[in-house]
């Protein structure tokens, strides 16, 4: 694309009165054939201004427009849904400000797109040595700096190692680590980490939300299982507990079924002291061993993945009990990794060989895209 075209969508994106007029007008249809019709157009204009597909002299400004137009495209798909695309006038410019590091310049959406008990996260773009669209965690307090500082020591581990070892073949589920630098807030100073964006991917904690209990469909909920499982596997190879297996921690791509596993700030090597305190919206993911800050232990992350799993197939996290429809089989596996003892649970690769062997045998591998009902927060 030329530069001409980057600034021909720019303008459209500044001078449009109306959604429409930038994504199109819509057939009448039901809101997921109207979004799937819209999305069509998106995706061709996101083609045209995304960073890794224009010349390097034009990353900067190409980096700029699609962050507009991504956040243009956030609230088509909302307004889509809720009924009110073909009245909503095309939004301003969202309100962006900067950071630096040594490396780049980071321009940063205001609002938030995630927030967390350590962290928030803003999404936006980079320009120097890193460019592109990026995400940057910022530590809510100094206390959550050390947080930071250990999820970029593990990402550096697997991002230095060899491409085919067993470490360096995780670097495909894992964010990539670009930056970290100190914020002044004040007479604060937060740890800040940059990492590269890669779009289209939701929480499990977004698909639970877009199916309330037991209506996502069992063989859905199977292959997006088998990516819970492998972050505890992921942990296992990497040496560490990663003590926060939860909903919010592992991310899916709904068409290609990656897996993105996130959320390492809290990891520890296997038998240190255990440092996890969970906030309380949470504790019901957490053994009572981890809980009562017994040694940091492999089957913790087992045991988070298998509650994961039990809310996945419509399940009571609480009792570890699953509806009547689970095959018994998986149930009676799941309730083995959620036991009371440590030693009882399997290990994460025996956990994933045995759970693959089930669900093979229960629906066979036919490939299921996962098609969400309500809008999820995508990255």
């Amino acid at each position: 694309m030329s530069s001409a075209d980057i600034e021909a969508l720019d303008r459209l994106l500044r001078e449009a009165s109306t959604l429409g007029a930038i994504f199109g007008s819509l057939p009448r249809a039901s809101a997921h054939d109207q979004r799937t019709h819209a999305r069509k157009n998106f995706t061709a204009m996101a083609k045209k201004v995304h960073p890794d597909l224009v010349p390097a002299s034009l990353k900067k400004r190409a980096g700029e427009i699609f962050q507009s137009l991504t956040t243009t495209w956030d609230k088509a798909e909302a307004a889509i849904l809720d009924g009110t695309y073909e009245h909503a006038p095309a939004p301003l410019r969202a309100a962006t400000f900067s950071l630096a590091s040594s490396k780049a310049v980071y321009t940063l959406r205001e609002t938030a797109f995630r927030s967390g008990t350590s962290s928030t996260i803003y999404q936006g773009v980079a320009d120097g040595a890193i460019t592109g669209p990026v995400l940057v965690k910022i530590a809510r307090q100094p206390t959550s700096n050390p947080h930071l500082e250990n999820e970029a020591r593990i990402l550096g581990i697997v991002q230095d190692a060899a491409p085919k070892s067993p470490i360096g073949v995780l670097s495909a589920y894992l964010p990539r680590h670009l930056d970290s630098f100190l914020v002044e807030d004040g007479a604060r100073r937060l740890r800040s980490n940059a990492y590269s964006l890669r779009p289209g991917f939701v929480s499990v904690r977004d698909i639970l939300d877009a199916f309330p209990r037991g209506s996502l469909a069992p063989q859905d909920a199977a292959w997006i299982a088998r990516r819970v499982i492998a972050q505890a596997l992921a942990a296992e190879v990497l040496g560490v507990v990663h003590g926060s297996i939860v909903p919010e921690h592992v991310l899916i791509h709904p068409l290609s079924r990656e897996p993105l596993h996130i959320g390492w700030g809290t990891a520890q090597q296997t038998g240190a002291p255990s440092l996890l305190r969970p906030p309380p919206a949470l504790r019901a993911y957490y053994p009572r061993d981890a809980l009562d800050l017994g040694p940091a232990s492999a089957r913790t992350d087992v045991y988070m993945a298998a509650t994961v799993v039990q809310e996945l197939f419509g399940g009571d996290v609480v009792r570890h009990t699953l509806p009547k429809t689970i095959p018994p089989a998986i149930t009676s596996l799941l309730q083995k990794c959620t036991a009371s003892t440590p030693r009882s649970r399997p290990s994460g690769r025996d956990f994933l060989d045995e759970f693959t062997r089930l669900i093979r045998k229960e629906w066979g591998r036919t490939y299921r895209p996962l098609v969400l009902p309500v809008r999820s927060r995508a990255t």
